[in-house]
């Protein structure tokens, strides 16, 4: 599914990014089922911006936000961690291989790099 020759997006205005992600990802399959077109499915520009939805009041969206926030901010730190062993690894592993570091100094820069 896509969009049309505009590209639509959603600028949270007062409202926390961890909210309107996941709203739009709870209404993903009805969104899909709006989506037009025989080739390519795809949300009209018009589609995206009449696209109603709840939102809760001050209060509850702050406790949201404070909750989810610290929640997304490990997902994030989970997805780069893969890559930054990764890199670790290339880093050390010929160093290590060659003698040209220890051990004891491989995991002195790992305690440093974390």
């Amino acid at each position: 599914m896509t969009t049309n020759q505009a590209i639509s997006s959603l600028i949270p205005k007062g409202i926390g990014k961890s909210y309107i992600f996941l709203h739009m990802l709870h209404s993903k399959v009805n969104l899909a089922n709006k989506a037009t077109g025989s080739a390519q499915q795809n949300l009209s520009k018009n589609l995206i911006e009449t696209f109603e939805t709840l939102i809760p009041n001050d209060k509850i969206l702050y406790e949201f936000e404070n909750k989810t926030s610290l929640l997304f901010d490990k997902i994030i730190k989970n997805f780069d961690e893969p890559h930054i062993l990764a890199q670790l690894r290339d880093l050390l592993l010929p160093k290590l291989m060659s003698g040209e570091i220890s051990i004891r100094d491989a995991e002195k820069m790992v305690e440093d790099a974390a």
